[in-house]
């Protein structure tokens, strides 16, 4: 009997997963799952279970940070003390809860804020291809460093005609 190489293992571990997800999800499923694994890079070995928990994990992490940088702002630039400080935090965790549960979303309470204040906010959005932003930038940089050629030799040509 032939021994299997890495790679054949590995691509059969893979039709197993893909088999499985399709008896489970339906084709749709196996579409949405391989169109996630190719945007975040995530290998087949990683299960859909840990990928969840991953996710939960990195955003509870993310509230946290934001909950104590919005805190230190509002003490240091604001003045508020422990009993404000407390009643922010649990309005914090409130609206977090609401966008957990999807009770609201990013863009309900984006547009409440634009309606009722005026105030424009918007999350940026990933790049859905690195190297595309990486050319954008080095594009945009070749343009200021033309344009900054351009107002030089405008200024040269300027001092000679005075």
């Amino acid at each position: 009997m032939e021994r299997i190489s890495k790679e054949e293992r590995l691509r059969l571990e893979g039709m197993a997963q893909a088999y499985r997800i399709a008896q489970t999800k339906g084709m749709e499923g196996l579409k949405q799952d391989i169109e996630m694994r190719k945007a975040t890079g995530i290998p087949v070995g990683v299960s859909p279970s840990a990928i969840d928990e991953s996710i939960r994990r990195i955003k509870e992490n993310i509230v946290d940070t934001v909950r104590i940088l919005a805190a230190m702002t509002l003490r240091d630039e604001f003045g508020f003390g422990k009993t404000r400080l407390d009643r922010f935090v649990q309005r914090f965790n409130l609206k977090t809860e609401c966008l957990q549960e999807e009770y609201v979303t990013w863009e309900d309470m984006t547009k409440a804020l634009k309606e009722e204040l005026g105030i424009t906010f918007e999350i940026r959005k990933n790049e859905d291809n690195v190297t595309d932003t990486q050319a954008y930038r080095q594009k945009r940089h070749y343009n200021r460093s033309e344009k900054r050629a351009a107002r030089k030799f405008q200024k040269q040509r300027e001092k000679k005609r005075a």
